[in-house]
């Protein structure tokens, strides 16, 4: 069913049969039908394993599959100087947080006065270009954000995700109703239109997840920024829009089957 509904929506995007567009939606309501059953049979068969009382190991392996994943405390981050290991948990993040800042940050020599020198003098340059040019004129600058976008993005978007620093969660978002969709539409216009963002949604939680290796070392954890989900509905709205020109205009080369709609990895293994 996967792959004949994934023919037909080729097939019907190329020949605009009406016929074929019919069959598509029956197949869509076919799969969407069989995935949702397909789930509950799942959890079903997870519940009815659970209720087994003579297999408590097998009990403890699902409960813990079936739980959320915890982080560990980071309470023992060595020094990145001097190897040492820290005094208390506030050292042992601030090493963390030392590491992941010296990673991010070119390395140049304080001594070299010439290079500050020149570093200095290419960004006087920039800023005097800033201040007397402007950007070309793109058909983004007169976007408008509609109602019903901002509400269609907030209702199915993904909620399954952790809240930035300002702890609002995705469902509220979803079920906040129109109040919330209309205000959050004129916030958006406004900082599209003037180009400005709230300082509160370029702020992020920085969150450490350890990618193998000693759980004492710093390089052994990969940060990730966790921003306000206001911010990231916003995102999603200005990328729906930018992919729809590029599509228009055919930027993307064809066989370019990552991060584009209707384009998976199993194009390219069927092409393969």
């Amino acid at each position: 069913l996967y792959y004949e509904r994934r023919y037909i929506r080729s097939k019907a995007r190329i020949l605009q049969s009406p016929i074929l567009l019919d069959y598509l939606k029956t197949l869509n309501y076919e799969w969407k039908a069989l995935v949702k059953q397909t789930k509950e049979d799942c959890w079903l068969s997870l519940c009815s394993l659970l209720n087994k009382e003579d297999n408590k190991h097998s009990q403890w392996t699902l409960l813990k599959r079936a739980s959320p994943s915890s982080y560990l405390p980071l309470t023992g981050i060595i020094n990145p100087t001097n190897n040492s290991l820290p005094s208390n948990h506030t050292s042992s993040l601030n090493n963390l947080a030392a590491s992941f800042v010296a990673a991010a940050v070119p390395p140049h020599d304080a001594s070299d006065i010439a290079f500050i020198n020149k570093m200095q003098e290419l960004h006087n340059g920039r800023v005097q270009n800033d201040n007397t040019t402007t950007l070309p004129s793109h058909d983004s600058d007169t976007w408008i954000f509609t109602v019903d976008e901002v509400k269609q993005q907030l209702t199915n978007q993904f909620t399954n995700t952790a809240a930035g620093p300002d702890t609002i969660l995705p469902v509220f978002l979803k079920y906040g109703g129109d109040g919330l969709f209309q205000t959050l539409t004129l916030f958006y216009n406004y900082s599209w239109t003037h180009s400005v963002l709230p300082p509160q949604w370029t702020q992020a939680n920085v969150m450490a997840l350890h990618k193998g290796g000693s759980r004492n070392e710093a390089a052994f954890f990969r940060p990730i920024s966790i921003t306000s989900i206001i911010i990231r509905s916003f995102e999603h709205l200005i990328h729906k829009r930018l992919v729809a020109l590029l599509d228009a205009a055919n930027y993307f080369y064809p066989l370019q089957f990552g991060f584009r709609k209707h384009h998976s990895t199993y194009d390219a293994i069927n092409l393969l």
